[in-house]
């Protein structure tokens, strides 16, 4: 390409966008392609991990290119995202650590290592890494290890959870006592209480044995219709017996310490808890073969720790997927790979630096410093407000149930759903403070350990709020939001905060939205009472239509209302009434009537 058409699209990059650089070209240099002009960019050699290379280091205000040794075969490259991981230095408590394929022409895995930040990802370095050629043993575990120790001393980067999926060199390079890129889960010490626990007996089956079984002759059936009846059950079994299996382990993988009245109160009970129960479960429906498989993989000492959230008693990880990882992978697919088939390597860096990595440092921008009116917003807070406003509007089925114990204070209940619960939220928590101003869901903080969620209008019922408080000010806020179109889901409750997608398009909220009420109890109440009387005059003013289709409207549009004032009353006739039973606390026909305080007949 001519000197002067280099020139021209250097002079003009920054201003100018490929599209309408093209045709001017063009129109001076007939001969010149588009694919020929945008390799001025990236290109810096035939090579393409030398120009890829090259093309880093040019951009030495924004990345950190890591020296580390190469093995025979080894083919890799790795850099540290500096103008990100600095502003995040000490704030790093969670990573994520996954690769993904088919990214670029030589072939090469694309690694990347993701910080956690207020409940969002942040890419803190790339790796792309080849092994197909080596021939050592535990060549890509080395690599790994060598690219992860960098980013640790470089960036000081030492978290104390490391979420990967099921890839055993991934899990090498972060399972070592000494940090080697991330303790994926803090082993919990023994305690002196722990030792009296009685041990558990169990059997693990021999592999060999349960071959020769399968492959025995079936003895003689007395039926045809026996047959069909042995396969309709084998087939029944094959259906409902993996759920279970999976619910099992989700259980197992939700409990925690610090969540009680779901299981043992202690890490090393929880696991022989687990273990008891699975191993029960398979023992009576005869899964011998699953038994030995979920032992080995899931259950044994060095297994478990890997994957359970009990063997950390101090801390519950705010993630429990790579589900951020799989995010990151879509929005570098989807939204700038899906124009290239398998692009060159330093292309595929190319894009990665200049092209992702300015969205996330401006949005890191925005969660540090405050914008004024409008703060950016994770897109984990929209699904968190449509949480809570369902649990907020799920009735409590009265009388509570008595195993059920919600503590505001430490922010945990008993119930079943907390502990599975993406938010760790329950309609016994939310219905047992006062209503939440509209700020609470752009301030609200999500905390690792208790209380699990911290905010000045998490105040209880029983408890009376500041006279000047927000909270107090504020009638209750809708928070129902549109669905994320790309929100994913997941099993296991989805991560607490990576079920959807957390690169999607970001949301700006006004915070001074929201319709205050600056009025006290007894003004707002006696404002009902005074619209109240003066709707029954109306109504009293309507019976003389003789209209149906109002006294239709009344009873159907006011019949929660009708029977909250018939349960009241009802119950205040009963309390004041020598001939009939009081009616009982906790009494299921006028729940809704608890809170009512009768008035007392004058009995002269």
């Amino acid at each position: 390409m001519q000197s002067d058409a280099t020139q021209i699209i250097c002079d003009q990059l920054e201003w100018s966008s490929p599209s309408s650089l093209a045709p001017k070209i063009q129109a001076l240099y007939p001969r010149i392609t588009a694919s020929q002009m945008s390799e001025i960019l990236w290109k810096k050699d035939s090579d393409q991990l030398t120009s890829a290379k090259m093309l880093l280091d040019e951009f030495g205000r924004d990345i950190d290119v890591f020296d580390v040794e190469l093995a025979d075969g080894v083919e890799q490259l790795c850099w540290g995202m500096k103008k990100i991981t600095r502003r995040l230095e000490g704030k790093v408590v969670e990573i994520g650590l996954d690769a993904t394929y088919n990214t670029n022409a030589k072939h090469l895995e694309l690694y990347s290592v993701l910080g956690e930040f207020d409940n969002a990802g942040f890419p803190l370095s790339y790796c792309l890494l080849s092994t197909a050629t080596a021939i050592e043993i535990g060549k890509r575990t080395t690599a790994l290890r060598q690219w992860t120790t960098y980013l640790r001393d470089k960036y000081g980067i030492i978290p104390r959870f490391v979420h990967v999926d099921k890839d055993m060199a991934e899990i090498s390079t972060a399972d070592t006592g000494e940090f080697e890129g991330g303790v994926l889960l803090e082993p919990d010490e023994i305690h002196p209480e722990d030792e009296t626990m009685p041990s558990l007996s169990i059997c693990i089956p021999n592999l060999s044995q349960l071959r020769s079984s399968r492959n025995l002759e079936p003895n003689d059936v007395d039926s045809v219709d026996d047959e069909i009846n042995t396969n309709r059950n084998a087939l029944t079994i094959k259906i409902k017996i993996p759920k279970k299996v999976i619910a099992l382990i989700k259980h197992h993988f939700c409990a925690h310490p610090l969540i009680p009245g779901y299981s043992h109160p202690s890490a090393v009970g929880i696991h022989q808890w687990a273990v008891k129960q699975m191993y029960t479960f398979c023992k009576e429906n005869n899964l011998r073969e699953v038994w030995a498989y979920l032992w080995e993989n899931w259950y044994r000492r060095g297994r478990w720790e890997l994957w359970a959230r009990a063997v950390a008693p101090m801390e519950v990880p705010r993630l429990k997927t790579t589900m951020i990882m799989e995010s990151h992978w879509r929005r570098i697919k989807v939204d700038y790979l899906y124009h290239f088939s398998k692009p060159r390597i330093d292309l595929l860096a190319w894009i990665l630096v200049t092209k992702l990595a300015p969205s996330y440092s401006k949005k890191l921008d925005h969660l540090l410093h405050d914008t004024g009116r409008f703060r950016e917003l994770s897109s984990w807070r929209k699904s968190f407000k449509s949480e809570w406003q369902q649990a907020l509007e799920t009735p409590i089925t009265m009388p509570m149930n008595a195993k059920y114990r919600p503590d505001v204070g430490k922010w945990v209940c008993t119930c079943p759903h907390f502990i599975k619960s993406r938010f760790l939220v329950c309609k016994h928590l939310v219905q047992d403070v006062h209503i939440v101003s509209p700020v609470f869901f752009l301030e609200v903080q999500c905390n690792r350990t208790l209380p699990f969620w911290s905010h000045p209008s998490l105040v209880p019922l029983r408890d009376s709020l500041p006279p000047n408080s927000m909270v107090q000010q504020t009638l209750q806020y809708s928070v129902r939001g549109e669905e994320d179109t790309h929100e994913n889901t997941t099993g296991v409750g989805g991560n607490m905060f990576d079920g959807e997608n957390e690169e999607a398009e970001d949301e700006f909220v006004d915070t001074a939205a929201g319709r205050m009420d600056t009025r006290t109890f007894q003004e707002r109440f006696e404002a009902h009472i005074k619209n109240l009387r003066d709707f029954c005059d109306g109504l009293q003013y309507q019976i003389q239509f003789n209209d149906h289709r109002m006294l239709n409207a009344v009873e159907r549009e006011g019949a929660s209302f009708i029977r909250l004032m018939e349960n009241c009353l009802g119950r205040e006739k009963r309390e004041n009434s020598s001939r009939q039973r009081s009616p009982t606390t906790w009494e299921r026909e006028t729940s809704n009537a608890m809170f009512y305080r009768t008035r007392a007949i004058n009995r002269q």
